[in-house]
């Protein structure tokens, strides 16, 4: 285990296809933050993988001292398991949640899933498909074909909202971190939610 790493400080937890991979080159840069060695570890989300322990979780990051150590995976706020493995490990932690206007959210993850290999419908057959995969198609269906169920961000709110009733959170809008006119903006009020 690392010797100067701990669970995150902070965690920023989506939504897919709103931002997360800009942020996270943003705070990658920044001195005096530890990231794991790659975006999105799934640690939390993937059942084989958090079956391995936090041990494991803890090789992912090289941490100097004093850093603040936060994990970008926008997968933890929409897999139901995610948030209440976070609260079993910790109660501390801070969460940064970027919002996009739902349609636009769903319509550039369809794109990705498409250049992947895995959607062979057209926009509108793969929405009609959609309750039908999810019900039937698995983690693969759930991580891939989840365009309408990942936009409906209510219920991902309130399973946050349930899990950490006493967290801190940041919610910033897509818009306003891809705008010239206001993306400094955001990135200070980041800096100062997580304490660097």
């Amino acid at each position: 285990m690392n010797e100067f790493w701990h669970l995150p400080d902070f965690f920023v937890i989506g939504v897919q296809k709103a931002g997360t991979s800009t942020l996270h080159e943003w705070l990658r840069a920044q001195p005096g933050v530890c990231l794991p060695k790659i975006k999105e570890t799934h640690f939390f989300s993937d059942d084989a993988t958090y079956a391995r322990g936090v041990d494991e979780y803890s090789r992912w990051f090289n941490c100097s001292p004093g850093a603040v150590v936060g994990e970008v995976d926008p997968e933890y706020l929409f897999f139901p398991q995610a948030l209440p493995r976070i609260a079993e490990q910790t109660s501390e932690a801070r969460f940064i949640v970027i919002l996009r206007n739902p349609y636009d959210r769903a319509y550039s993850h369809y794109l990705m899933t498409q250049r992947r290999g895995y959607e062979p419908l057209d926009f509108s057959m793969a929405l009609l498909a959609e309750e039908e995969r999810l019900s039937n198609g698995g983690v693969h269906a759930f991580a891939h074909h989840s365009y309408l169920a990942r936009s409906d961000y209510g219920d991902q709110l309130y399973r946050l909202s349930e899990c950490f009733p006493e967290a801190d959170y940041l919610y910033l809008h897509f818009d306003e971190m891809v705008s010239e006119a206001t993306r400094a903006g955001v990135f200070a009020k980041v800096c100062r939610f997580i304490g660097l």
